[in-house]
């Protein structure tokens, strides 16, 4: 335990120190800014932004842009957010209301990390959390651009926790939680090769079941099967595109 603490207390120095350093660099320097905004200020939060305004017509989500590339599933929750925004100065609205997800969404995120290493009431955990978030240049990125991963890493933590509750419950919720995070991002569909290397073969095919259902069903709010053609199509052209346009940059650190 000792030891533990010991390499908390490391990790806190190294990354206050990054933060240290960062901040003087950026006071000495205000340019080096640009560097963490991949030199693009004006898309600063813009996934956030243009995926609500991409999904207040639902039915015609996947048609306004090639860049309206995510499964149906998060479009529900981009128009719930929109339907929040009012129509007046919209542009500082949109920014208040990603502040405020992003405080839920972050405090949520570290209250799960913090209970899935056990460490409820260890506040040294939660600092050490935030140090890494704001020292890594990944977080950042999410941060900056507006990701919705801190959402799909909080659904994983959870279904880590719960896969393996004695209470039915929670395992049928970490399966859930599991199918609704790959309806977000689908890579974290992989997390269903656990249940299939454990040989839990009725949890593995309940999984592929709430998967399926969670990513097909909200089509039908989407624009149907010409929505899913289209979403197939934009998946197409912008991986085309950024295939062509990527460059190495602090996000490819």
């Amino acid at each position: 335990m000792k030891s533990k603490t010991n390499l908390l207390k490391i990790f806190n120095i190294f990354a206050l120190g990054i933060l240290i350093i960062s901040a003087i660099y950026i006071i000495t320097n205000p340019n080096s800014l640009s560097l963490l905004t991949d030199s693009k200020w004006n898309t600063l939060f813009s996934d956030f932004e243009i995926h609500i305004d991409f999904s207040k017509n639902l039915s015609q989500t996947y048609y306004t842009s090639m860049h309206a590339c995510f499964p149906p599933f998060i479009y529900l929750f981009y128009h719930l957010m929109g339907v929040l925004i009012p129509q007046t100065d919209s542009e500082y609205a949109i920014l208040l209301l990603y502040v405020v997800t992003t405080a839920v969404l972050y405090t949520i995120f570290g209250f799960v990390f913090s209970k899935a290493l056990r460490k409820n009431d260890d506040a040294s955990v939660f600092v050490a959390l935030i140090l890494l978030c704001l020292s890594t240049t990944s977080v950042f990125g999410i941060i900056e651009r507006a990701n919705i991963v801190f959402l799909v890493s909080i659904l994983l933590i959870v279904s880590c926790m719960w896969r393996n509750s004695k209470s039915k419950v929670k395992r049928e919720a970490a399966l859930l939680c599991i199918a609704a995070a790959a309806a977000i991002k689908i890579y974290p569909a992989v997390f269903g090769l656990i249940y299939i290397c454990e040989k839990r073969y009725k949890e593995a095919v309940r999984l592929i079941i709430y998967g399926i259902l969670f990513f097909f069903v909200p089509f039908a709010f989407t624009g149907g099967i010409n929505g899913f053609l289209q979403f197939l199509s934009n998946q197409k052209n912008v991986h085309e595109t950024w295939g062509r346009l990527s460059k190495i940059s602090i996000y490819s650190l």
